[in-house]
């Protein structure tokens, strides 16, 4: 039951990440280490100054909250945070309740959740459900219906945001079959 106005269709998630930093104007962001190699890709070529909070084996690969938090308490808007839910290459996935609490309370850094591999792991909470003004949800076709010759991706943000990104994008980034 998503409302048209909350969703960005683009040529795969990496055409829609790659517009994060100029829609945002971001200045710092923070990752997970080790996680999606466009994030850092995206973030780097923008300039952008990046932190990264290292997911241990000794801890399964989970996010550490407090490194996070830590992190983030010492941000200057504009500022974003990644996270791959699950991640990849871990395939560990957020805790849904503290990662909301954490977006609540940091109103003014946008999370973006990629959330490009949910559907391989049963029963995982999405954030697709409460779209928040300063989240991003990316979110791939090509990996759950085997299209890997098709770069099909689309996100799930608030309608302003959406807004911004059609500003952005190339008029015809996805085509027709």
């Amino acid at each position: 039951n998503l409302d048209k106005k909350q969703v960005i269709v683009g040529n795969g998630t990496a055409e829609l990440l790659a517009f994060i930093p100029s829609i945002y104007q971001l200045k710092e962001a923070i990752i997970c280490d080790p996680s999606y190699a466009d994030y850092e890709k995206v973030l780097v070529n923008n300039a952008i100054n990046l932190s990264r909070v290292a997911l241990l084996p000794a801890n399964n690969f989970c996010l550490n909250i407090n490194e996070l938090e830590n992190k983030m308490s010492k941000m200057v808007s504009p500022a974003g945070v990644i996270l791959g839910h699950p991640n990849n290459p871990s395939g560990a996935c957020l805790d849904y309740e503290s990662i909301m609490d954490l977006i609540v309370r940091y109103s003014h850094v946008l999370f973006v959740i990629d959330e490009a591999f949910i559907d391989f792991v049963p029963g995982v909470k999405s954030f697709k459900a409460q779209i928040l003004p300063n989240m991003l949800v990316l979110c791939s076709m090509t990996k759950i219906f085997a299209l890997p010759g098709l770069r099909v991706g689309f996100a799930l943000a608030a309608p302003a945001v959406v807004e911004k990104f059609e500003q952005y994008l190339p008029a015809w980034s996805v085509n027709q079959l």
